[in-house]
């Protein structure tokens, strides 16, 4: 009896300690289809930290991804949408990631250079595999002009891999 309620308690405090790892995924951009289009993105998890008196420390809780994209080489004045997608970029693109709407637009200034940031109600799996696509234009049926696969490069627990 004393066993089992100790593992009981072993898997609960793993779950504390796994919903406490803070992920930042980074990807570099590359061209895709003849496009000029290059840059770099970085998706980090948010969390969002309680402070409860009648728990031992405070609990952690997961708050989204805050994603932020930066391009080069795209068209002055351009309007360029972008979305988190399962899978890799040599690969058909997956599903995206959360909901279209939730991604705002890159807006390029006059030499064709912008960045975005953008709070994503999203989650990423340690495991999983997932790219970063920037469309050729406003919506995701302009096809792709750049993409880079998302790479976990560190987290919280461990101070960078």
């Amino acid at each position: 009896m004393h066993t089992r309620n100790f593992a009981f308690a072993l898997g609960a405090a793993g779950l504390l300690t796994a919903a406490s790892v803070a992920h930042t995924w980074t990807a570099t951009l590359q061209a895709k289809d003849g496009s000029s289009i290059g840059g770099t993105a970085r998706v980090e998890q948010l969390l969002t930290t309680t402070t409860d008196t009648t728990m031992p420390r405070d609990m952690k809780k997961d708050d989204g991804y805050n994603a932020t994209v930066t391009v080069t080489g795209a068209k002055p004045s351009a309007k360029l949408a972008w979305h988190v997608h399962q899978g890799k970029c040599s690969e058909t693109p997956g599903a995206i990631v959360g909901s279209e709407s939730d991604y705002t637009n890159i807006s390029t200034d006059d030499k064709g250079n912008g960045s975005v940031t953008a709070k994503l109600p999203i989650s990423l799996a340690e495991r999983g595999e997932y790219s970063l696509s920037v469309h050729k234009g406003a919506d995701k049926v302009s096809g792709i002009a750049a993409c880079g696969d998302l790479v976990l490069t560190k987290t919280q627990a461990d101070g960078g891999r």
